[in-house]
């Protein structure tokens, strides 16, 4: 399979992801706004690539999407307990609609394509020798927040521990008077001590630490339905 090269539309050079393809456009054409889509080519051949689209909220595949939508944000969550290593995270979501992938792109709103791929697949319970990999890439901790936050479930960007126990967050009471201040030093007392705190990390100051839609387009025979892979980093300061 030739390489997949996004285009410059400008003056027709070829990169391989849209981090070369910035770079020659700041460089080279500093003056002229930058398209916010690309067309991505093979050969010659212009490939398909998932562009945002908002489903209609009455629809009962949209229904389906908010209850599908509770259980990665859950997913997404656990990756902040003690017990999970500080990491780069992969969540792996099979035989997705790519109406639903389609509606995530709409929400975030600032995440485009970093790059096309075409590599083999030999995770269970897919086992292909040539799919094509689609990443689109963020940097907006505000927009991945309000995507991934549900009615039911809030998506949490930190949070502490005291062993396996969630430490809820706690305003100081102002202090007063004398009695104010024994009655804080007595709380301060019964406070269960952090032994962890955990956060998603999001941020365009540093390359490392970009949140990765990752799309397998083409592994299912089904048509409309791919494998989406969420990949972040969850970092950890662990007090001993």
């Amino acid at each position: 399979m030739p390489p997949f090269n996004i285009s410059c539309q400008t003056c027709g050079k070829q990169f391989r992801t849209t981090h070369s393809l910035k770079k020659h456009w700041l460089q080279k054409h500093p003056r002229i706004n930058r398209p916010k889509v690309f067309s991505v080519t093979a050969d010659a051949r212009e490939v398909d690539i998932p562009q945002p689209e908002r489903m209609s909220k009455r629809s009962l595949i949209y229904k389906n999407y908010m209850l599908w939508l509770d259980t990665v944000v859950e997913r997404i969550n656990n990756t902040l307990h003690p017990k999970a290593p500080a990491k780069w995270n992969k969540i792996e979501l099979l035989h997705v609609p790519v109406e639903y992938l389609k509606q995530l792109l709409a929400d975030i709103g600032d995440i485009e394509v970093n790059a096309v791929k075409e590599v083999t697949h030999w995770r269970p319970p897919i086992m292909c020798s040539s799919a094509t990999k689609i990443t689109y890439r963020t940097y907006n901790l505000e927009r991945v927040e309000g995507t991934f936050s549900t009615k039911n479930v809030p998506l949490r960007k930190s949070c502490n521990w005291s062993g396996h126990e969630e430490l809820e967050d706690t305003e100081m009471p102002e202090i007063l008077t004398a009695e104010d201040a024994i009655q804080v030093a007595m709380t301060r007392g019964k406070r269960k001590r952090m032994t962890c705190s955990s956060e998603l990390k999001i941020d365009q100051d540093k390359p490392t630490r970009e949140y990765d839609l990752i799309w397998w387009s083409d592994l299912y025979k089904t048509q409309g339905y791919g494998k989406l892979c969420l990949r972040f980093y969850v970092g950890k300061v662990v007090f001993e």
